[in-house]
């Protein structure tokens, strides 16, 4: 049998994550579901009907925030010294445990709090036309709306993949408080950055960035407004491949060097 890859393995790695480690995240669901039934609730006290005026946006919100939690909450003992081993001690190896723990945090998971969320939007939308609230249709309209209503589904999907990944790496890298010090370290990179980014603009001579400047503004002068949108959407889409490479390498060398 293949040390690195089997299909066969995989799939019984998946299943037994699916069946194991999903339930930790249900609790979570429930949490996200009340946060939606509680805002309706308030809604009807109100003077203001705050649940139809921002729903979707509430309602998408809580879908990219689920999406963000997931890895912490489903893979919390991966790297834990003392749980951890259990995790290690999986007849799999490290491919077939990043790749499973791809499938399940961007397949899985988006489709359970998409029908969780959409499930408890369904519901409220039958008590407002039972004449409780004053819902017009049902607002969770299709997944991966979160990122941008205005991006293509293309885009969408890279976005929130991008966070996922993102969210896996640091699950990986941090043992204790991963949400704390992941919010902590992203504060603190851009801090630094934008210390660094102030520095150096004071220190560099105004003569110098007039001429950067001139020379990005006939640059972009000598392109059209669509050949520029569209060089930035390739941008965008390049750096987001990029970024999800580097955080899927780094949690697959996490994954084969953690230590218990």
């Amino acid at each position: 049998m293949n040390e690195i890859f089997d299909i066969q393995r995989l799939g019984k790695l998946f299943v037994y994550e699916v069946t194991n480690y999903l339930p930790r995240f249900f609790k979570s669901l429930i949490i996200a579901s009340g946060v939606l039934v509680a805002v309706w609730l308030l809604s009807l006290v109100a003077t203001v009907d705050i649940m139809d005026y921002g729903r979707e946006e509430l309602i998408n919100s809580l879908y990219f925030f689920m999406l963000l939690l997931s890895p912490y909450i489903i893979y919390k003992d991966m790297n834990n010294r003392k749980k951890g081993y259990m995790y290690a001690m999986i007849p799999a190896s490290t491919l077939e445990k990043l790749i499973s723990m791809l499938l399940v945090c961007c397949t899985v998971v988006p489709a359970v709090v998409y029908l969780s969320l959409t499930l408890t939007d369904v519901v409220l939308y039958v008590f407002s036309q039972l004449g409780v609230g004053t819902f017009e249709n049902i607002a969770f309209s299709h997944p991966f709306y979160a990122v941008s209503d205005s991006m293509s589904w293309f885009d969408n999907v890279i976005g929130v993949l991008c966070s996922v990944t993102t969210a896996m790496m640091f699950n990986s890298i941090f043992r204790k408080n991963k949400i704390f010090k992941t919010v902590l370290f992203n504060i603190t990179v851009i801090f630094s950055i934008s210390i660094i980014a102030i520095l150096v603009y004071n220190v560099i001579s105004p003569e110098f960035v007039e001429r950067i400047s001139n020379w990005f503004g006939d640059l972009f002068y000598s392109f059209s407004v669509e050949q520029i949108e569209s060089m930035a959407i390739w941008i965008m889409r390049l750096s987001y491949l990029v970024w999800i490479a580097v955080t899927l390498g780094i949690t697959y060398y996490r994954i084969k060097k953690v230590n218990y």
